[in-house]
């Protein structure tokens, strides 16, 4: 074999080795289960949690127009994923589409948050009965895990941190109820209430409220104790609302005496 054929041969070993080693599944130890690697955010995905995220945590005051122009730039983008991205938004509730005016962060009044808030616990309350009798064993150890790691944002004090791993565990604990009905509405609702959820938070006490009552929580569905838990997480929701809609009304009061 010449040295030029040998090296194509050996170059085609190699490739093809490299090959069995990249598709090859793998465990903790070598191959065992194959895995897959999660799908790459696309840039209308992260447009919109971006702009999400800026909502969200009040980046954006209630009513501020929202120029596709100047979010471009800001975000490093072309207009045309921004202006996908607001339409997304105003599907959520965040966002209100106003023909030849752009766009604004949307408001609600007291009464609407209480109203969504009101369906929010009852959902929810469901769901998380559901869960406890519907949860296997590896379900709880990683609700378990999630739950220390809320704790841990909740120690170190920090706010965004710990209203994501807390979104997260209700989400999870709705999806755990397995059904799509109710995790279908829960989504919808709680897309329009993200911002108001969030702002609880800035209430110290509030939020020391609200990390006791997830450790109540966390107990109840360790000792399976169903019933218990959903009645734990229905006063949750209903003091989360309590909150939200006292800081809105105390705000119009003093807009009305400015």
């Amino acid at each position: 074999m010449s040295d030029r054929s040998a090296a194509t041969h050996g170059a085609s070993r190699s490739r093809a080795a490299n090959r069995a080693v990249t598709s090859a599944p793998r465990g903790p130890g070598g191959p065992a289960h194959q895995t897959r690697l999660p799908p790459r955010q696309t840039l209308h995905d992260s447009v919109v949690d971006r702009l999400r995220d800026q909502i969200v945590r009040g980046t954006f005051a209630l009513g501020d127009r929202l120029a596709d122009a100047a979010l471009a730039e800001q975000l490093g983008v072309s207009r045309t994923p921004v202006r996908e991205a607001l339409k997304v938004l105003a599907a959520e509730g965040l966002v209100v589409l106003i023909p030849r005016r752009g766009a604004r962060v949307a408001g609600m009044t007291a009464k609407q948050i209480a109203d969504l808030f009101e369906v929010i616990c009852g959902l929810e309350r469901n769901a998380v009965e559901l869960a406890v009798q519907r949860m296997s064993r590896r379900d709880r150890t990683k609700l378990q895990a999630m739950h220390e790691r809320m704790a841990g944002h909740f120690a170190a004090h920090d706010r965004d941190a710990y209203f994501a791993i807390n979104h997260a565990i209700h989400l999870f604990l709705v999806n755990l109820s397995g059904n799509e009905i109710l995790r279908e509405t829960h989504d919808g609702l709680m897309a329009k209430v993200r911002r108001e959820r969030y702002m609880a938070l800035r209430f110290g006490e509030r939020w020391e409220e609200a990390m006791a009552e997830h450790d109540q929580l966390m107990a109840a569905i360790l000792r399976g104790e169903a019933r218990l838990a959903g009645e734990i997480m229905l006063q949750h929701v209903r003091r989360t609302s309590e909150v939200v809609c006292a800081a809105f009304a105390n705000q119009a009061a003093a807009a009305g005496t400015e």
